[in-house]
């Protein structure tokens, strides 16, 4: 992570010169890629370099700017040729793109192993992995470089056609303008909530405003009511969960401290306000209740990648965090079984596809499985009535939502439901209606919504707009 220097803040005339003006690299044949920030659209980061920095004070570490970087999706700066995407003892995981030009950029430090293999062809914004801290690495960054030739002959970078102000002693904040391709424009932090009342008969939406506090809004059969704001100021989420008694609607997020907050609506006493139960998110949190209404379980995707739960009860409060399964990509969705029996938890992993565990009576997790897909975002989850299938959905590659069907003992078929997804959906079952219904942030930044009226028919999109 960045280190302070103990070299004086003065940079006499000619250091400086160079910083503003970057001339040609001695070992590039042609112009420089347009290179964009490695990370999603709107991301405010902040670059900084030390004395001893390797290769050279030229490298840059990117910290993520009110929220924690770990986690957070690495994006290729531009177009290229995956030339190297595996372990080094310095370096940690980490990945070398070849550009136009005999151009080339590298990425350290990696949560875990890259989302990409060598050869691989990747478009300007392409997820190449997560931010981390393996390696040679004192804290969760990205080690970042701009090079030609190779990557020991790198360069002061150029972002967005401009020179970077960075020297030793001296940082700077940037802002992602890397908004064209690979996870689009927003990340896994606009998931916008969604949760029917017991009763299946108004759907209750969550989002994030762009400051990072938390609307809701619901929609019944007959109107959308306005957003109207619960405060917080959240790094990503919401998930939300009816309690199965209907009285209370509970709220969960990321804060900009890295814990979960949660909050609560109560029907007799209002708004609780929200209080953090703690853990190390590095993703947005997931939310549900059993269907008796005794188990609140809410999960996340933890600093080192692997997924953590939580679970209150009326006789034990809240318990202590706990760890389900391997590493993943993306943050987790929780879904109980109809009759209450099991808990199954979903992630999204490296490979691209969906896994999902359950467990009898949300304790010990068995075997994890994999329902397929080409995602790029984290999945939703939700059990057909008759506990059988479970419906599955995600960003595809295309930017579309996808769903499947999927049976734990059967491959699951994947199917375009069109749309252009920021980030990942949500899904909900109305019991009053049989039908299942999905949100999702779109490009304008609104929530979009589509349903199934006829139980198996997609209806087409409509905005609720946003909070």
């Amino acid at each position: 992570m960045p280190r302070k220097s103990r070299a004086p803040f003065a940079i006499i005339p000619a250091v400086l010169a160079a910083v503003l003006f970057v001339p040609p690299a001695a070992n590039a044949t042609g112009d420089r890629p347009a290179f964009q920030l490695p990370f999603d659209c709107g991301q405010t980061w902040t670059a900084n370099t030390y004395n001893g920095h390797k290769p050279n004070s030229n490298s840059l570490d990117l910290t993520l700017k009110g929220a924690p970087s770990a986690g957070q999706p690495i994006l290729a700066s531009a177009a290229g040729r995956v030339t190297f995407a595996g372990w080094d003892n310095g370096g940690g995981w980490m990945v070398n793109v070849a550009h136009e030009n005999g151009w080339g950029t590298s990425y350290l430090h990696m949560i875990e192993r890259p989302d990409v293999t060598v050869g691989q062809e990747v478009a300007q914004g392409a997820v190449l992995g997560h931010v981390g801290s393996t390696g040679d690495s004192s804290g969760p960054h990205l080690h970042y470089q701009q090079w030609a030739g190779s990557p020991s002959n790198t360069v002061s970078s150029v972002i967005d056609g401009l020179s970077l102000s960075v020297w030793v002693g001296h940082g700077q904040e940037l802002t992602s303008r890397n908004c064209d391709g690979g996870s689009g424009v927003g990340t896994d932090a606009d998931v916008p909530g969604l949760s029917f009342t017991p009763d299946g008969k108004s759907l209750f939406i969550s989002a994030r405003t762009k400051d990072g506090q938390i609307g809701v809004t619901n929609s019944s059969a007959t109107r959308i009511a306005p957003w109207y704001p619960v405060g917080g100021w959240m790094a990503s989420g919401p998930a939300t969960a009816w309690t199965p008694s209907g009285s209370a609607f509970y709220t969960a997020a990321q804060g900009t401290d890295g814990t979960v907050w949660v909050n609560d609506w109560n029907a007799a006493s209002g708004n609780s306000g929200w209080y953090s139960i703690g853990g190390e998110a590095a993703s947005a949190p997931a939310i549900a209740w059993s269907p008796d209404g005794k188990r609140l379980t809410v999960a996340a995707r933890g600093a080192d990648g692997t997924i953590r739960l939580r679970e209150w009860t009326e006789k034990d409060k809240w318990g202590e965090w706990r760890t389900v399964g391997e590493r993943a990509a993306s943050g987790a969705d929780l879904a109980w079984s109809p009759d209450g029996k099991s808990l199954t938890v979903a992630v999204r992993r490296a490979d691209g596809k969906v896994w999902a565990a359950s467990a009898k009576d949300g304790k010990d997790f068995g075997d994890w499985k994999s329902a397929g897909g080409e995602t790029t975002s984290a999945p939703s989850i939700v059990w057909a009535p008759d506990g059988k299938t479970l419906h599955v959905a995600a960003r595809g590659k295309d930017g579309a939502v996808w769903i499947t069907d999927w049976s734990p003992n059967e491959d699951g078929t994947w199917v375009s439901i069109g749309g252009e997804a920021v980030g990942a959906p949500s899904l909900a079952w109305s019991e009053a209606t049989k039908s299942l219904h999905l949100a999702v942030r779109g490009t304008d930044g609104g929530v979009w919504v589509n349903d199934t009226g006829d139980g198996t028919t997609w209806n087409g999109w409509y905005s609720v707009g946003a909070p």
